[in-house]
């Protein structure tokens, strides 16, 4: 079982060593929009509009179309700031904007008259409500990830956190992260699970995710119950979309290793009082590292996880005589 594992995780890392902008087809991505208007409220076409992810510096410009709405779509879930300028006008700044995976986030600019070297820079929290779509779901970010209490490490136990979901406990007995949930009243095989936007769904019977990334890993993801967009939905019920990290301009990386015995285990009820408690012991190891290749353009992230279970087993039969 934990070769099995090894070598899921280690091949996981490879194809993760060198990760930079995602594709335009994935789904996992954000997006943002807006308008820019002056303080008057009449539309400003042609303003440049300039996105950027405070942690990587990577940039995104859109200019205001006639109506003065700028699009930045295929944005990966992250901290931006937004700015914006135009002839005649001040640049105004708005920091601390977070895009999560799929959102679909509106920022409205409003632009004031000066000269572009002037700086406005707007305080306030990003906006709560999304109204450029109608998707129900539910964002677990990556500090809900690492620190709730996980047995086994799995990460999809955090995803019965969302309303309605129901979990029936693990289905493959190789594999003890499988988790088989109901989401929404859904049955078990119509849930969709993303990484990144490609697809991670198991197609054995009952369903559940293929891959399962280190915690560590994971940037954060999201349980879509409902009203999710064409390009999200494949299966009849809930989606599960994750996306892992990547590197930043900054060195960042974590070393750990959780251990479980049996000394504080429960004796199983069939077993002798007087003798010792079989043996159980699992250590759960790893490392992860990420930082930039070259700034503001290409960046790496790698992270291995290994599993070591030493554990005896009681088994009961009944004899008829």
């Amino acid at each position: 079982m934990s070769n099995k594992l090894n070598v899921a995780v280690v091949s996981l890392a490879i194809f993760l060593c060198l990760h930079t902008v995602p594709l335009s087809g994935q789904q996992e991505s954000a997006s943002i929009t807006g308008q820019v208007t002056d303080r008057s409220g009449a539309v400003v076409p042609g303003a440049r509009v300039t996105i950027r992810n405070q942690a990587s510096g990577a940039s995104f410009v859109s200019v205001s179309d006639s109506d003065g709405f700028y699009r930045a779509p295929q944005l990966r879930p992250a901290v931006y700031t937004i700015s914006a300028t135009a002839d005649g006008f001040s640049t105004v700044v708005r920091e601390g904007i977070e895009a999560r995976v799929n959102d679909r986030l509106r920022v409205d600019l409003a632009l004031q008259v000066g000269t572009v070297t002037e700086n406005v820079i707007v305080t306030g929290a990003p906006p709560l409500l999304q109204t450029e779509d109608a998707t129900v779901g539910q964002v677990v970010d990556n500090q809900k990830i690492v620190e709730l209490p996980l047995n086994g490490r799995s990460w999809l136990q955090l995803a019965l956190l969302s309303p309605g979901a129901v979990s029936y406990g693990t289905y493959d007995s190789y594999n003890p992260q499988s988790q088989v949930m109901n989401l929404g009243g859904n049955r078990t095989a119509q849930t969709d699970f993303l990484i990144d936007g490609a697809d991670n769904n198991s197609f054995v019977i009952g369903g559940g995710a293929q891959a399962h990334p280190p915690v560590d890993s994971l940037q954060e993801f999201k349980v879509q119950t409902n009203n999710y967009t064409a390009d999200t939905g494949r299966l009849g019920g809930a989606v599960v979309n994750a996306t892992i990290k990547s590197g930043t301009n900054s060195f960042h990386g974590s070393l750990y290793e959780f251990l479980r015995n049996r000394e504080l285990n429960a004796r199983n009820f069939f077993a002798s009082p007087t003798a010792t408690k079989p043996q159980f012991t699992r250590n759960q190891f790893g490392a992860s590292a990420g930082g930039p290749i070259a700034r503001n353009k290409l960046f790496f992230f790698a992270n291995y996880e290994g599993n070591r279970n030493r554990q005896d087993s009681i088994l009961a039969r009944q004899v008829f005589t």
